[in-house]
């Protein structure tokens, strides 16, 4: 599909806060903390690259362009 570089941020975002809040999690660390939020953040950004991956992709068939009723 298009859209490849919204495609790898997604997965690097996820895989890099998923790893932060696992780590966070059970490593015995004192600022656990730090790492759980902001594992939890980056994984909530990642949903930004997925809807743009999401839209960059969606494709118009001519028969829905035709559909369209101008206003």
């Amino acid at each position: 599909g298009r859209c490849r570089h919204f495609f790898w941020l997604g997965v690097v975002f996820d895989t890099v806060g998923a790893t932060l809040l696992f780590t966070g999690v059970f490593a015995p660390l004192l600022f656990y903390d730090l790492l759980l939020y902001l594992g939890s953040i980056i994984i909530f950004f990642s949903l930004l690259w997925w809807f743009f991956w999401y839209t960059g992709n969606i494709e118009v068939t001519p028969e829905e362009e035709s559909l369209k009723r101008p206003f």
